[in-house]
């Protein structure tokens, strides 16, 4: 971890405050108590403290979002508001000269944009925005679903969560942040397609199996790793839960590790 994490993450609180990233006092409350910006600390372990900062803070704006307007709010349950909402999210991100949404979250998301472009060439800004627009594609997928009771089956499941929860978003803003962007010819490389899409499958299944608990207390909505296997083939959740928990650290160690690997041998070849 980034040994200034500590330092972003009560900046990050700050920030957050500034802008309001939160339903109400119970779900601030929350936010301040995962220390959301301490992630940004996992992810850029190098990086000076003005990208440390950058990164701690859209890493709180990623799980306000995430609570407020796709899980536990209503917005999340009513697609077609919620498509309205993403696409002028989209817009924040894409127009630098002002901030097209005035919506909190739009405004936020649009600081971070401005910061953003400070660190490194426009390429990099790009494959961010459509990062970010993967991103939003996937919950309106899966706001759909949850509108028509559909319950997703683990082929579709696995196809929605490759670019939800944020995951792609940070294989390219964490690089980025760190002052190596990874040009667009590696990333486009299969071999290192494959690897970026096992990284973020795995990142957002892990995730799952963090927050299902949570998830079923705010009455679910079936979009969880542990309800979709049960669903698809009938198994115990709590079968599941044991059996995903003891091969959670072999897994995570595994393909994370060699992605940045396989970034740098692409990029430098034989």
């Amino acid at each position: 971890m980034n040994s200034g994490a500590g330092q972003a993450q009560a900046a990050a609180v700050v920030w957050m405050d500034r802008f309001g990233l939160y339903a109400d006092a119970a779900h601030r409350e929350r936010l301040v108590a995962a220390e959301c910006g301490l992630l940004g600390g996992y992810f850029v372990p190098d990086a000076d403290q003005e990208q440390l900062q950058l990164a701690a803070d859209f890493a709180t704006w990623n799980v306000a979002f995430d609570d407020e307007y796709c899980d536990e709010g209503e917005l999340g349950r009513s697609p077609g508001r919620f498509v309205r909402v993403l696409g002028l999210l989209q817009r924040s991100v894409e127009v630098p000269e002002e901030a097209v949404f005035g919506d909190r979250y739009g405004v936020a998301l649009h600081d971070l944009r401005m910061r953003l472009q400070h660190l490194g060439p426009p390429e990099q800004v790009t494959a961010w925005a459509a990062s970010m627009r993967g991103w939003f594609l996937a919950e309106a997928w899966k706001s759909g679903n949850v509108a028509e009771g559909r319950l997703p089956r683990l082929g579709e499941y696995s196809a929605i969560v490759l670019i939800s929860g944020s995951a792609e978003v940070w294989t390219v803003l964490s690089p980025w942040a760190e002052g190596y962007g990874v040009p667009g010819r590696v990333r486009a490389d299969r071999r290192v397609r494959a690897l970026t899409e096992m990284a973020c499958w795995l990142l957002s299944w892990d995730t799952g199996l963090l927050s299902w608990r949570r998830e079923q207390r705010a009455g679910g909505d079936g979009h969880n790793a542990i309800d979709v296997v049960a669903h698809t083939f009938g198994a115990s959740s709590f079968a599941f839960v044991v059996m995903c928990s003891t091969s959670r650290g072999a897994r995570r160690r595994g393909t994370w590790g060699c992605w940045s690997d396989w970034c740098a041998a692409v990029s430098t070849g034989p």
